[in-house]
């Protein structure tokens, strides 16, 4: 029977091979998969009892710390907050936080394992201060202080990248996968309150030099993590540096677009989605993006 069951699947693999469909769901589920690493989740899709990562912001702060009235940022929803918050934040995230109730107005707790991050209004100063993903040996660091910005914190999952950024700038250095919560927290504690958020993500799915499987690449998900942290660390600006290439791939355009439906109004939005050249450095909303494309 199993030999059977193996024999029908391999006719059928070569039959979606022949037209494309097996391309097509392995794409569909490859972005999924990649999307699924570091997703904000809206809150009205969370079962009871479910834990999940939010940020919100505060409508009524409650002294006794039992009813803060909130909004998240997916899908602005209004929930109440049982959990202490630390008064004087713009917004917070939140992470592991328990649903309790979803009627009539959703009841979001916080537990042991709950962690909170506060969030400043940007500033002059946190506008030219810089988290740095992916940050190698500095390149991307040199550049930015270059054009006067300070470099708060470091981080990469290459000990002897970020012992050589060490020996140029002054950052905080963090080694680590900055789609683990822990380590997104730990940049946000040494950041100063930094609102710039940089990466100079995985190229060698895109690049013509590299094995060019886009979003196929288990690598890819690097963007979709970087997008991820930018979000929970409620980056004003976002800088993305890649090969130029990336700017046509469409797995890198969905996950721009996503990005931005939870962070920029509807009114920016379409300032987001058209490329430019490669060289091109311009601003845009609350995020500039260089080398990948430019919003006009």
């Amino acid at each position: 029977m199993s030999f059977r069951f193996a024999a029908q699947w391999s006719r059928s693999v070569d039959s979606m091979l022949m037209n494309g469909r097996l391309w097509a769901t392995l794409w569909t589920l490859s972005k999924f998969l990649a999307m699924a690493c570091i997703s904000p989740m809206d809150l009205s899709l969370v079962h009871i009892d479910g834990i999940t990562d939010l940020v919100c912001t505060v409508r009524v702060f409650d002294p006794e710390h039992a009813e803060h009235l909130m909004v998240s940022k997916v899908g602005s929803t209004p929930f109440l907050f049982d959990g202490i918050l630390n008064e004087g934040f713009a917004a917070y995230t939140l992470f592991n936080v328990r649903v309790k109730q979803h009627a009539p107005i959703p009841v979001v707790v916080a537990s042991s394992t709950s962690v909170i991050m506060g969030h400043h209004r940007p500033s002059w100063e946190s506008l030219h201060s810089v988290i740095d993903l992916c940050s190698g040996f500095g390149g991307l660091s040199q550049g930015a202080v270059a054009a006067g910005f300070d470099i708060a914190v470091a981080v990469d999952q290459n000990s002897l990248m970020l012992e050589l950024h060490g020996k140029v700038h002054e950052a905080h250095n963090i080694c680590g996968d900055f789609g683990n919560r822990n380590v997104i927290f730990e940049a946000w504690k040494h950041s100063r309150g930094a609102s710039v958020v940089s990466s100079g993500f995985s190229c060698q799915r895109f690049s013509r030099l590299g094995d060019g499987k886009g979003q196929l690449d288990s690598r890819a998900s690097c963007l979709t993590k970087t997008l991820g942290a930018s979000f929970f660390l409620n980056a004003a600006v976002v800088v993305l540096e890649c090969v130029a290439p990336a700017a046509n791939d469409s797995f890198v355009q969905a996950e721009i677009a996503r990005f931005c439906q939870h962070t920029v109004s509807p009114k920016q939005t379409s300032n987001w989605t058209k490329f430019g050249r490669a060289a091109d450095i311009e601003l845009g909303g609350s995020c500039f993006h260089r080398n990948l494309g430019t919003f006009n």
